[in-house]
């Protein structure tokens, strides 16, 4: 996955995660004496597994991209190793071959701007999908309140808190156990008009896992009281 792409997505997703927490660190309440709790954020974009099935399936669509782009890098080398033998055999000038360079500079530019462009589109069909997970997270920290948590907030905002505080792993597991089924959208979705009202070229050939165009990303954890009881079933 492309480091820079990988670590503004990141981001993006502690951002999300804590602005919900931000909202639900002030609402909720418990009759009897609250406790507070903090929750790292990423460690749970890294156990969660709704987090991971979006990470996986962006990493998938990035290393279509990103297995495209070495094959035109190769195809580009090769237009350049000719042009610069043409130039040596010519026995003219460089500036004699000034506008054959410019065309291939150009064309340089294209594809970054290009491949570029769809990692942008994956960016923003990953964060469409991370959307949908709100109302589960909603979910679980609504539970957390109930059980007497008076107060969530990011352990990334914290100062200090005591380890018996860190609430992550009773977060990632309930967050786990619910059945969490989320769509990651196909990136041409997101891809800008440009001025003459066309889908902009740089989004058109955005690559995309060959075995699978639009990605149904179903999460679903038993209990372990499920479990339990499918094991017995199967008997």
């Amino acid at each position: 996955m492309n480091k820079g792409i990988s670590a503004g997505i990141k981001y993006g997703s502690i951002v999300v995660l804590s602005a919900v927490l931000a909202c639900f660190g002030t609402n909720i309440f418990c009759e009897k004496s609250g406790k507070t709790g903090v929750l790292d954020n990423e460690k749970v974009l890294m156990t969660a597994e709704p987090f991971q099935a979006i990470l996986g399936e962006e990493s998938r669509y990035l290393n279509a991209i990103k297995a495209r782009q070495a094959e035109d890098e190769k195809m580009l080398q090769g237009e350049l190793t000719a042009l610069q033998e043409k130039i040596k055999k010519s026995g003219k000038p460089e500036s004699a071959f000034q506008k054959e360079i410019n065309a291939f500079r150009q064309k340089v530019v294209f594809y970054n701007q290009k491949y570029q462009a769809q990692r942008n589109l994956v960016a923003a069909a990953s964060q469409s999908a991370r959307q949908q997970l709100d109302p589960f997270v909603r979910a679980v920290l609504d539970e957390m309140g109930k059980a007497g948590y008076e107060i969530i907030l990011p352990k990334q905002n914290v100062m200090y808190a005591s380890p018996v505080a860190d609430i992550t792993a009773d977060f990632v597991e309930r967050l786990n156990a619910k059945e969490v089924k989320i769509t990651f959208p196909h990136p041409t979705q997101f891809a800008v008009m440009n001025t003459n009202g066309d889908q902009a070229k740089a989004g058109e050939a955005v690559a995309k896992p060959a075995e699978q165009v639009k990605a149904d990303v179903a999460v679903k954890t038993a209990t372990p009281a499920k479990e339990d009881e499918e094991k017995t079933n199967k008997k």
